[in-house]
């Protein structure tokens, strides 16, 4: 071989890792195996790499969130992702309660075929596939971190986690009521940062639930003096801000671009605040930048 064709030799294998190289880096749409076109992806990112953050929020009503066109909700948030990702107007929930309601978000089965019909009694079988379990066959680390005891692992919604963080001292309430056993967002939010930041080299996936619309509504400050006459718009408002630090923590971490976030609600409020009645209809999805929530089993 002749110096000349080593030459040419190497300025083609030049070319061909340059053109690699920038065909990583750019950005280029993603399309299911159903030929629907979720957007483009931010340059550099692997859809494989991509992370997942699904925050639930309990009874928290459409009507009072500022993106669903509530005045002085209170949820800026909420409100801000619901501009920069998908906002949807119609979904709906398996169930209006909350363990079977999750039982079926991460099964995607209906509470007759996994068998979770209610809160307490009823357990997820271990021979479901949820989630976590299929996101942590594919080299997922998987956390999660609830806010009620109706969600705690006994129950068998654990199933996949890593890191499950339910943890409740029943010791500290003098009445064991199921839905009355909780704890606010922030000790949630805290217990979350860390864990994303200790896997921040991805992928993983995260839940986080939140539960602060929920009776008994006693919202701290400065929520509270905001909200004198209205303490249920006051927890939502309060939920809002953990929210915010889940995505600010995101931001400052450069964690954002490469992290898919859902938002949902399992059990709508139906009627005043407090009314025992629950509507079988989530509220609020959204999914960051042009990438949806829908890609999630492609």
């Amino acid at each position: 071989m002749n110096r000349r064709s080593i030459w040419l030799i190497g300025i083609a294998v030049i070319v061909i890792a340059a053109a690699a190289g920038i065909y990583s880096a750019w950005p280029r749409h993603v399309v299911s195996s159903a030929g629907t076109d979720f957007g483009t992806l931010p340059s550099g990112i692997d859809r494989a790499r991509l992370n997942l953050i699904v925050v639930t929020l309990d009874t928290t009503r459409a009507d009072r969130i500022g993106a669903y066109g509530y005045p002085n909700a209170g949820t800026p948030n909420l409100d801000s992702l619901a501009q920069d990702g998908v906002l949807f107007d119609h979904a709906s929930t398996a169930a209006p309660i909350t363990l079977p309601a999750h039982s079926s978000i991460f099964t995607g089965r209906f509470p007759p075929q996994h068998g979770v019909r209610d809160n307490g009694g009823y357990f997820l079988n271990d021979k479901e596939e949820t989630l976590a379990e299929m996101l942590k066959g594919r080299g997922y680390a998987t956390g999660g971190f609830i806010a009620a005891y109706v969600l705690d692992s006994k129950w068998g919604i654990n199933q996949g986690f890593d890191t499950y963080f339910d943890d409740f001292d029943l010791s500290k309430f003098k009445v064991f009521s199921m839905g009355s056993i909780q704890r606010p967002g922030n000790e949630v939010v805290d217990k979350a940062l860390p864990w994303i930041d200790q896997h921040r080299g991805g992928p993983f996936f995260a839940w986080v639930h939140l539960y602060d619309a929920h009776t008994p509504y006693a919202p701290p400050e400065p929520f509270r003096t905001r909200y004198p006459n209205d303490a249920y718009q006051g927890e939502i408002s309060f939920a809002d801000s953990q929210i915010g630090r889940l995505v600010q923590f995101l931001r400052d971490r450069d964690l954002y671009e490469r992290t898919r976030q859902a938002l949902t609600n399992v059990r709508r409020q139906l009627g005043p605040p407090g009314a025992s009645a629950r509507a079988a209809q989530a509220v609020l999805e959204v999914a960051h930048g042009s990438i949806s929530a829908r890609g999630s089993n492609d």
